[in-house]
């Protein structure tokens, strides 16, 4: 994030700031079980883990 603003790429600053409340929210990804979840659709796993998307 903080090299895209450092290499001049287009990124606005409330794009960056949701972000950052979103994955204040998340659950940590290191404590995820992974194979737990294999067979799972992705949209199940991102609410389980608490993973909100950036596009509204």
């Amino acid at each position: 994030m903080f090299v895209g603003l450092i290499s001049g790429s287009s990124c606005a600053i409330g794009q960056i700031i949701k972000g950052l409340k979103h994955g204040k929210l998340a659950t940590r990804l290191i404590d995820w079980d992974v194979a737990s979840d294999w067979e799972t659709p992705l949209s199940e796993v991102r609410e389980k883990l608490g993973i909100l998307p950036l596009i509204d």
